[in-house]
């Protein structure tokens, strides 16, 4: 193991982290903080384009660095107590949240479509398994870790391209809503397995290679970019080239925001500290997106000259503070298991017998 702090080594991962999760934040304040309020505009059409920029790099991202993060526990399979805490402690967290979603649905019924198919028992239970709602990605994260963890004896070199097939599959699969976001499981578990199964080869590009990668990274994303845009001239397949341009992003991703770390201290401290707080940000921003969406006067707010233009990242910041600062809030108070299970259950699945 080199002597170099691992600490400093490794603060692009939660850097990496940091920067998906404001993207997500970014993406969900335009479709119901901005986008109803000034379709049609210049800036409306800006913020469009910035946000299908990120569509390659957003989610595929987060499912890599996550992947990577349990790479070691997942590769260790079904013997080492931390894969079964990861699976169930995830679950424990996206049916504690689900519940929270359906029971405050009735306050944001109306013009919030994420929440409409909570009503009701069965399509409640139905989201145990087949998710209608934001919280798909943890959902996506129980999934394969359970797959991954369960083929552990089967090779890398069968297993990658096994999901890079599913991933290239998922296109095929026809959208009956919006909302079928199995479908999207199902694509970016690709993304999960290269974190996995790719770690040592990726941490040695980013802290060995990092301006090699920047560029590689670069140059692949423009060419497949490149071939999609030309494909039906050319016939060439889409499901092909999709994930080879979104494995380019998540490497260009990733490089590019090491490379903001290794640069700008204040950009590594900040993007760290959302970074280590990802899972308060992606369970509650809709929430407080939605909630801002209610407060009288906010169509006019949104349209003011000049903040109109910022509107978007700013209120991306804000956002992802006022999650932080709501889980600060709730970490004192007995509402804490909704981010966390309790001792006696993390324990017994840690199998901690010594467990204070």
């Amino acid at each position: 193991m080199s002597s170099t702090n691992p600490t400093t080594r490794f603060a692009w991962v939660d850097a990496v982290r940091g920067a998906c999760v404001l993207a997500v934040v970014l993406l969900h304040f335009c479709l119901s903080g901005f986008y109803p309020y000034t379709w049609g505009t210049r800036t409306a059409d800006a913020w469009t384009v910035v946000n299908d920029l990120m569509t390659a790099v957003r989610m595929p991202t987060l499912f890599a660095i996550s992947g990577f993060l349990l790479a070691s526990r997942i590769r260790n399979g079904w013997n080492d107590s931390r894969t079964r805490f990861s699976a169930v402690h995830t679950y424990y967290l996206y049916v504690v949240w689900l519940l929270i979603y359906a029971l405050v649905s009735p306050w944001f019924a109306t013009g919030v479509q994420p929440l409409t198919s909570l009503s009701g028992w069965m399509g409640l239970a139905s989201q145990l398994v087949n998710p209608h709602t934001m919280l798909w990605f943890l959902l996506g994260l129980v999934f394969w870790t359970v797959v991954l963890a369960t083929l552990r004896p089967i090779p890398a070199w069968l297993v990658l391209p096994a999901l890079f097939i599913v991933s290239m599959l998922s296109f095929e699969i026809e959208w009956s809503t919006q909302q079928d976001f199995y479908i999207r499981i199902l694509r970016y578990g690709f993304y999960f397995g290269v974190g996995v199964y790719l770690r040592p080869i990726v941490a040695k590009l980013i802290n060995e290679r990092l301006w090699w990668t920047v560029a590689g990274s670069a140059l692949v994303f423009v060419g497949m970019r490149f071939l999609l845009s030309v494909e039906r001239s050319l016939e060439f397949p889409l499901e092909i080239f999709a994930p080879l341009r979104d494995l380019a992003a998540v490497g260009l991703a990733m490089s590019v925001v090491a490379a903001v770390v290794h640069c700008i201290a204040p950009a590594r401290r900040s993007l760290s500290w959302i970074g280590a707080r990802t899972l308060p940000i992606y369970v509650l921003h809709s929430l407080v997106i939605w909630s801002l969406v209610k407060i009288p006067g906010w169509a006019a707010l949104v349209r003011i000259p000049v903040h109109k233009h910022i509107a978007p990242a700013l209120w991306t910041i804000l956002v992802a503070l006022a999650c932080i600062g709501i889980y600060s809030v709730i970490q004192r108070t007995p509402a804490r298991y909704v981010f966390d299970m309790p001792r006696k259950w993390r324990s017994a699945l840690r199998n901690e017998k010594n467990a204070v």
